[in-house]
């Protein structure tokens, strides 16, 4: 489990590294008229191709923004591509990731949650040919990575299962998944195993959307039509909020089964004031896109790297969520 003082001192240890390597970017330019990468971390960095997963999605909006100020601070090249929408689509990411690969690129930053399967022979072949491969948000579950930024996987279920703790009354539990394999089933079982130690806490059905929100409503309303002494949805993937919330009206079930969700948008917030979301997981996602390309400058000036970057996270209420600045989402 992280701590923000963890974070912190990953964060500083990566800076640092990420100090020395744009020195040796700089003093490449000036010796040789070119600050062009070499993916063996002899010549710096030049390209990121970051596949953004989910484009349509607010949060990864913000990833963007602050992986783009991070590369122009550093002087590197990022080359942002992902398919249109709000879904997620393994498929579609590992043609981009093909494509990365043939086009040259030094590194890929990508999410494989729910898609390891799928990633695992397009990753090798970028792994094969020198290129730096980071995961986003995938937790430990992709063994080809450099490193993974994002969530504390573990950590996020058991904050879950924490929250349902303090709840009163009957604690039943159905999720909503973005997926059954790799990431989405550490959470899982994760969640599982803490709610164990939770009296009165049990998951009574999982339900997956593979990505896919716009199934969401109708997944959720099939879930509480079999079970309906749910008292909790919980999701694990940002982007879901908006079909959980359709579904428990269409049920009128707001104010007796509420929804535990993840990162701040539009559908988030106005959940927490409706009251279809008890509370929602934020990170400084911010964070997600700046430690990414600090992490992959460290490692291209041949530093060792943390294999697991973490952000800090915690839980946002209705009382609390105006409190957080733009960097949390």
């Amino acid at each position: 489990m992280s701590s923000g003082r963890d974070v912190r001192a990953v964060r500083a240890r990566v800076a640092g590294a990420g100090l020395a390597a744009t020195a040796l970017v700089a003093l490449a330019a000036c010796g040789n008229g070119s600050a062009d990468a070499d993916a063996s971390g002899e010549g710096g960095l030049g390209e990121i191709t970051w596949v953004n997963p989910a484009p349509g999605v607010e949060a990864w909006q913000n990833v963007e923004t602050c992986l783009r100020e991070a590369a122009d601070e550093a002087g590197v090249e990022v080359k942002v591509v992902g398919a249109s929408g709000g879904s997620q689509d393994a498929r579609a990411t590992q043609r981009l990731v093909e494509q990365a690969i043939a086009s040259g690129t030094d590194a890929i930053s990508v999410l494989t949650a729910g898609g390891e399967a799928i990633l695992t022979s397009t990753l090798q072949e970028a792994k094969d040919q020198g290129i730096y491969v980071a995961t986003m948000e995938s937790g430990s579950t992709t063994e080809l990575r450099n490193f993974d930024v994002g969530l504390d996987i573990p950590r996020f279920a058991e904050d879950v299962a924490a929250e349902i703790a303090k709840q009163d009354g009957p604690k039943k539990v159905g999720v909503l998944s973005v997926g059954l394999t790799g990431t989405p089933k550490l959470f899982n079982d994760t969640l599982e195993e803490a709610l164990a130690d939770v009296e009165g806490a049990e998951i009574v059905d999982v339900v997956t959307d593979n990505g896919d929100v716009t199934k969401d409503a109708d997944l959720v309303g099939d879930m509480l039509t079999a079970h309906p002494d749910i008292d909790y949805v919980v999701t694990n993937a940002p982007g879901m909020m908006a079909g959980v919330e359709t579904a428990l009206r269409e049920k009128g079930v707001i104010g007796d089964v509420s929804a535990f969700a993840l990162s701040f948008d539009d559908s988030t917030k106005a959940a927490l004031e409706s009251g279809a979301a008890r509370g929602v997981y934020v990170q400084r996602l911010c964070d997600v896109g700046t430690l990414t390309v600090e992490t992959f400058v460290a490692l291209a000036a041949g530093e060792d790297v943390p294999k697991d970057v973490p952000v800090e996270a915690e839980f946002a209420t209705k009382d609390t969520y105006e409190s957080y600045d733009v960097n949390w989402g």
